[in-house]
């Protein structure tokens, strides 16, 4: 996974999601589209995904997940953020880093969720979808800028915890976390501000000290029989003050553990790989987060 930009983790910021259609701040016409950075033909794949797991007419993740999952197969690697403006919400079915393709993967999800539970009825779903974008990846679900970028993959986790939007799975039988989170800082800080660097490192002590759970290498045999199709896993990094380095989505296939995500080594996305086939392979992980998805 690249280099992770600034923020870190806050219980303090947190705020709800209004769907398009019930937002003061919609103008006349509905449109969001001077917000969003649309890569390709991005709107028209994600209608395609969209219509395939709406059709169905009915929601089970599980199954959704074993529908969809495919489709993402093989895509090249890459964000496709170039020329996207700090204050736009980039949006790219077309190439996928580790974490855009999880974002995008649970924002698409969830927005089919959101049609076919009947909480919303907004005329374009792929406006429903940029926003679910920003839920994830923006604290306060808004995009305002890059100051307001979530960074930290565990702390835009721990934001959908506590917003109820994912449990934690290893608080069942993992360990807790405790690490000195601060990579930023010590990487990136003679670039900052004076009063943002000062920001940033309360953001991450902040961080450092929210309780987490994860699985330790030597205990992720722990994790495998609770694993789900469909549940969010991040690689735990042995680099001093980073959280996780990887991330994807979890298939479980006539009982085996399989590991969907884009790939920096493969150039590509890679689907249903034997997830200790991975970590055989990664010799410089610590452990495995997790996180399964609710849909309420």
């Amino acid at each position: 996974m690249k280099k992770l930009l600034p923020l870190a983790f806050v219980f303090l910021i947190l705020s709800g999601f209004s769907v398009p259609g019930n937002d003061k701040e919609e103008n006349k016409t509905g449109s969001y589209d001077g917000k969003f950075h649309i890569v390709g033909d991005s709107r028209t794949q994600f209608m395609h995904l969209f219509n395939r797991g709406r059709d169905r007419g009915y929601f089970f993740y599980e199954q959704l997940t074993d529908e969809l999952l495919p489709y993402f197969a093989n895509l090249p690697y890459g964000t496709g953020g170039t020329n996207c403006k700090s204050d736009q919400t980039l949006v790219n079915f077309t190439s996928f880093d580790c974490v855009t393709f999880v974002e995008s993967y649970w924002a698409l999800v969830n927005t089919i969720f959101q049609y076919q539970s009947g909480k919303t009825n907004y005329p374009d779903p792929f406006q429903v979808f940029a926003r679910n974008l920003d839920r994830i990846r923006y604290f306060g679900g808004e995009n305002c800028g890059i100051q307001y970028r979530i960074h930290y993959f565990t702390q835009a986790m721990q934001i959908m915890e506590h917003n109820q939007m994912v449990f934690n799975v290893g608080i069942a039988n993992g360990v807790p976390f405790k690490k000195k989170i601060n990579y930023l800082t010590e990487n990136q800080g003679d670039s900052y501000s004076k009063e943002y660097y000062k920001r940033m490192k309360s953001l991450e002590k902040i961080l450092s000290e929210s309780p987490n759970y994860y699985y330790p290498l030597k205990n992720v045999s722990d994790y495998l029989p609770l694993a789900k199709t469909g549940d969010i896993i991040a690689f735990g990094a042995q680099q001093e003050g980073l959280d996780v380095s990887h991330t994807g989505i979890i298939s479980v296939v006539d009982g085996e553990v399989k590991l969907t995500h884009a790939s920096s080594l493969y150039d590509k996305l890679v689907y249903q790989q034997d997830l200790r086939e991975y970590l055989a392979i990664r010799k410089t992980l610590s452990g495995v987060f997790v996180w399964r998805p609710i849909f309420k």
